[in-house]
């Protein structure tokens, strides 16, 4: 009897302590949503279906969590979930706004037959066929200035006294003196020097000082 005395004491106390929580739900579109399941895990549990938007609860003191769902043919269309605190027995106001519900949508394309391309793959196939085209035409511009080189021009012939010159180095074993250059040609000797100096420079021939002459020796 006492024991039953006491409960009946408790639950008194805990109603004259419970606040009020009430609210209205609301989809994406700020329209009131309908048939929405409410429930908050105060003990015991309390769950209510709202065909008008609106919810309320009484509940003690303390921190839980409210959920609603709008459900549709056993799927859940959207929903939302909120932590409350309440602090005394005061009139507490919170407006919950539903969400369509990713969870759904992730089983729907999992179970689809529809391949989804990979996009980070495919970027990865651009970059290597890109980089493939860059190493080929790097390829090809090295080709390219390797094998254009550039043509010798052709040696232009000899004047026919430089031809001479020539000769009678070959005859002399392919060394002789300016000297003796200028006794076979007989020419003067600043014509002579004129000469060894423009084979010189044709690199067809060496001119080497010795005393008062010049030793020339023709270039193989």
């Amino acid at each position: 009897m006492l024991r039953k005395i006491f409960l009946l004491i408790f639950l008194f106390s805990a109603l004259v302590s419970a606040a009020i929580l009430h609210g209205s739900i609301y989809d994406l579109d700020l329209n009131k949503a309908k048939d929405v399941v409410v429930e908050i895990n105060t003990q015991p549990h309390q769950r209510l279906i709202s065909k008008d938007g609106i919810y309320s609860f009484n509940i003690p003191v303390g921190e839980y969590e409210i959920e609603a769902k709008r459900i549709e043919n056993n799927i859940i269309l959207s929903s939302t979930q909120e932590t409350v605190k309440i602090q005394d027995d005061n009139v507490y106001n919170l407006d919950l706004f539903l969400y369509p519900d990713l969870a759904e949508e992730e089983s729907l394309l999992e179970e689809s037959d529809v391949d989804i391309p990979n996009l980070f793959n495919e970027k990865q196939e651009i970059n290597s066929t890109l980089l493939i085209w860059l190493i080929v035409l790097l390829l090809l511009i090295v080709l390219f200035f390797i094998y254009k080189k550039p043509k010798k021009e052709k040696e232009k012939p000899l004047d026919e006294d430089l031809g001479k010159v020539l000769e009678i180095i070959k005859k002399q074993g392919n060394r002789t003196t300016q000297k003796e250059i200028r006794k076979a040609l007989g020419l003067s000797e600043a014509k002579i020097s004129l000469m060894i100096t423009e084979l010189e420079s044709l690199n067809k021939i060496k001119r080497i000082k010795k005393g008062r002459g010049n030793i020339i020796i023709l270039k193989k």
